[in-house]
């Protein structure tokens, strides 16, 4: 949201065929429940629930720009696959991915498989500081939406 939007009290959301003015009254609220939501998906990860309050900055990556048409997997051209996939990575504190899992699935391994591969081989993340400023190990969600390449 721009300036102009939160002086006006709301935000336009448009796209073809849909159009929507949200009220940001409700923001307090709503930021409220969301950090709620994301402290619970950090803990049924299995970190720490204070992981979120020892962040200070965040993983920043554009993980998608990274992904060539070389790398749409040769299995999925064949099946005519495509998809989005939802990952999480970790990153370390050398900003390289140190693991990969499906979060959500495109429903075609070798998607799946690719999405993970691209992070582990070629993206470089700005790792999360602590609030002390120190880089710490954080996870980073990302997802790619696979297009058959034309």
């Amino acid at each position: 949201a721009d300036i102009n939007a939160l002086k006006s009290g709301s935000v336009r959301i448009e796209s073809p065929g849909f159009a929507a003015d949200l009220p940001l009254a409700g923001y307090p609220k709503a930021r409220e429940v969301l950090e709620t939501c994301l402290r619970d998906l950090i803990i049924s990860w299995g970190y720490p629930p204070d992981l979120l309050a020892r962040l200070a900055t965040v993983p920043k990556a554009n993980v998608a720009s990274f992904v060539r048409n070389t790398d749409y997997p040769s299995d999925a051209i064949k099946d005519e696959a495509s998809g989005v996939v939802e990952a999480r990575v970790m990153v370390g504190v050398n900003g390289r991915a140190t693991d990969c899992t499906i979060v959500s699935s495109s429903g075609h391994h070798a998607l799946d498989a690719a999405t993970c591969a691209i992070p582990m081989r070629r993206v470089r993340f700005k790792p999360a500081l602590s609030k002390d400023g120190q880089p710490m190990v954080a996870p980073f969600l990302f997802r790619i939406r696979w297009q058959m390449p034309e």
